[in-house]
């Protein structure tokens, strides 16, 4: 179909209604179109990114992709997926798509037929989306490079761009007089959904007395992580409804809308309750303003096409999805892995004061990652509690991890902390949203909680709670989610360091008493080369397939028939440890198999920290 050149970004409402009017495939073709168009990262990065592209530099209706992490499912909302209008004098009538649109529109002089027998209503799925909770520093600079701001200007000129007027979220601030420098002011009509008919109204209403006498509070940004920075999205998605789960990471790439129609009004009554403007539906004010919060601050985006991210290290390939053999390793690293490996373990080393022990279950650690579950235990985790920890190397530790992982939090065991902060996410049925917990993170989030923070004192109901959920989190690797009337349990897969000066009073999978052997952390000198070697070489490793061979099993369960026979104490427990153990250790060599070598290797370190328990 002749479209002009990158119509399908700047104008993709376009491309679709051409599609629809020409094509007889079910939706008319349009994902599998813009799929066609997206089939290279070259392709890919024209798109402009929602995520590090100002928003008022991206005109309503163009194309943009966004990656986010699905914090919470709304109702299914019904919209009109096809109607037709009528022109007021000739009566003649046109058809329409109504999909990826939340306004309506329609020629000059023409009205939409709501009541024609050949409407069809669609339901779509509405996603509150947040950035992806704990993204370090180093992983969003490289997705900010990647993205081409000079997009932006290309859209200038565009009567996409005239049609939206818009002035920067800024000098709304400092130009609305009166109004908090959080509050936003938005106005015009909006299309709803009428459920009994299942029929989008138009519904326009003046608001110029609304603009200069109400303004609207900014929302709550509901991320599970405080002072988390980056865009929220209101995203709807049209097919695959089950695919989407709660802190899943999506790239969605879709149309983006910013109609300020879109926003909820409040007005405060004499008695100073907040009460809406045309409240629809029978939703309460709380409602109204959670799910219509004002696209100036949350954008709605309709998407056409998503795909799940499988991992969040932007240094390798998109497509690459775990497990990979050892050759993909290989050809990823420009040195050798036992380079790399040595360079991981000396910087460890350096900022565990010397310890080198501790440094290579610390490494053993940030590569685990939950690959199977069998009844209730979770396969592959590696909680590890270090302990003789010094208070004062938190910080550096916590510095040092934000540089070589891609998702870092720390989490401080503080009284103050574990009683006001919400650990669990929790069901808001007054205002019909999930509200995010801490303990709500994306696969692969490397979470180190701070137990030396934890001061003498009482833990509230709350306290105790939260000191619930993160055991839950360690031992059993899943998040309970609390709807009131009963809790509903998610896996999770979030490796935990967590760090204490006694043993902790949590139970993890490895306890490693810390041995120094000096009293501050070397200089540490590594160019931002051998960074991205670390880089990679730690993501790659938690992808990495890892098998056992027939005979190398033979000769397991030999020698730990000797073990038992020289010590009663190595149990079956002890066995699986080891095992666990082992796996990790030929994962860090680079080796998708055990050998008898990784075997012996993981036997003497676990005998180095075993005597350090007495």
């Amino acid at each position: 179909m002749p479209v002009v050149q990158d119509k399908w970004i700047s104008n993709p409402l376009d491309v679709v209604q051409e599609l629809f009017e020409s094509s007889t495939a079910p939706s008319w073709g349009v994902r599998e179109y813009f799929e066609s168009k997206i089939n290279s990262q070259e392709s890919l990065t024209q798109i402009p990114s929602l995520n590090h592209t100002p928003l008022h530099h991206l005109p309503e209706g163009t194309l943009v992709r966004y990656r986010a992490m699905v914090q919470d499912q709304f109702d299914p909302e019904f919209y009109l997926k096809v109607y037709h209008s009528r022109h007021q004098q000739t009566k003649a009538e046109s058809r329409h798509c109504g999909m990826y649109r939340d306004v309506t529109e329609q020629p000059a002089e023409s009205e939409i037929d709501f009541e024609h027998d050949l409407n069809v209503t669609g339901d779509r799925l509405t996603l509150y989306c947040v950035p992806i909770p704990g993204e370090t520093k180093w992983a969003k600079a490289i997705s900010i490079s990647e993205s081409q701001s000079s997009l932006t200007e290309s859209f200038s000129g565009s009567s996409a761009s005239q049609s939206r007027l818009k002035r920067p979220l800024s000098e709304e601030r400092d130009n609305c007089e009166g109004c908090d420098e959080r509050d936003s002011c938005e106005g015009g009509g909006q299309m709803e959904v009428s459920e009994g008919e299942g029929l989008m109204n138009k519904r326009p209403r003046d608001t110029s007395d609304i603009r200069a006498s109400t303004a609207c509070k900014r929302p709550d940004m509901n991320t599970p992580l405080p002072n988390e920075e980056g865009v929220t999205a209101i995203v709807k998605v049209y097919s695959d409804f089950d695919s989407f789960k709660v802190t899943s990471m999506v790239e969605f790439i879709g149309v983006l809308s910013v109609d300020p129609s879109l926003a909820c009004f409040e007005s405060t009554t004499s008695e100073g309750v907040d009460s809406l403007i045309n409240p629809v539906g029978g939703e309460t004010a709380a409602e109204r303003k959670a799910h219509s919060p004002p696209p100036s601050l949350i954008p709605r985006l309709h998407t056409i096409t998503a795909r799940f991210i499988t991992h969040s290290c932007p240094l390798l390939p998109r497509e690459l999805s775990p497990p990979v053999n050892n050759s993909s390793i290989l050809s990823q690293l420009s040195c050798d892995v036992s380079v790399v490996r040595q360079m991981t373990l000396d910087l460890l080393t350096r900022t565990l004061l010397g310890d080198s022990v501790a440094a290579e279950y610390v490494l053993l650690h940030l590569i685990s990652s939950v690959y199977g579950r069998t009844d209730v235990l979770a396969l592959g985790k590696f909680a590890v509690n270090l302990t003789n920890f010094p208070p004062s190397l938190v910080d550096s530790l916590h510095t040092v991890l934000e540089t070589i992982v891609t998702k870092c939090h720390l989490l401080s065991m503080s009284l103050e902390n574990m009683n006001k902060s919400r650990f669990s996410p929790k069901k808001d049925y007054h205002a019909n949203r999930l509200t995010a917990g801490l303990l709500q993170l994306t696969d692969g989030t490397h979470l180190v909680v701070d137990e030396t923070a934890l001061t003498p004192g009482q833990l509230s109901e709350v306290g105790v709670q939260n000191l619930t959920a993160l055991g839950n989190l360690i031992q059993w690797q899943k998040v309970s989610y609390d709807f009131q009337y009963h809790t509903a349990e998610f896996e999770t897969n979030v490796p935990v360091l967590l760090l204490s000066e006694g043993k902790s009073i949590l139970q993890t999978d490895c306890w490693v008493p810390m041995v120094t052997s000096c009293s501050s952390v070397p200089q540490q000198q590594l160019t931002e080369d051998q960074l991205h070697q670390i880089r990679l070489y730690l993501a790659l490793c938690r992808m990495l397939q890892y098998t056992l061979s027939d005979d190398i099993k033979k000769n397991l369960e030999e020698d730990f028939v000797l073990m038992r026979r020289s010590d009663s104490s190595v149990t079956a427990e002890v066995f699986h440890h080891l095992l666990g153990v082992s796996r990790l250790v030929a994962l860090s060599r680079g080796s998708a198999q055990l050998t008898m070598d990784h075997w012996t290797h993981t036997k003497h370190l676990e005998a180095l920290r075993s005597n350090r328990h007495n």
